[in-house]
């Protein structure tokens, strides 16, 4: 089932940001601040992603980073003076048998970003 409510995912990291924010919705987390992508020439590497997004809670700014592991797929929006990734949502796929991949993140409102996964956590959640 794909969401965008991130106390519905089962990955490491989700239960203290819950613990902040426990309405977390992915939806009010649109405006990427970071993105880096890693792949080493290491035969055993798997390809990352970092995301970092500002999250508008109710009367606190976060910093809210997901790291994607083993990254299979990856297609990114055309970048701007801004980029943003409206109705973020993310599904455990793991039932499709694709490949190992077990996550896929993607923005609904017009499909410009999806990241296919092996794995992924929360690395990071503060206050700006």
């Amino acid at each position: 089932m794909r969401t965008h409510r991130l106390a519905d995912l089962s990955i490491p990291g989700v239960e203290e940001v819950v613990a902040l924010e426990p309405e977390l919705d992915l939806y009010r987390a649109d405006t990427v601040l970071g993105l880096r992508f890693q792949r080493r020439d290491a035969v055993d590497e798997m390809p990352t992603l970092l995301l970092e997004l500002l999250y508008r809670g109710a009367s606190t700014e976060y910093e809210l980073s997901l790291l994607f592991i083993g990254v299979k797929n990856l297609r990114l929006p055309e970048f701007g003076p801004g980029l943003l990734l409206t109705e973020l949502e993310i599904e455990d796929i793991s039932d499709r048998m694709l490949e190992g991949i077990r996550f896929e993140a993607i923005a609904q409102f017009d499909r410009s970003f999806l990241c296919a996964s092996q794995a992924m956590r929360v690395v990071g959640f503060s206050p700006r």
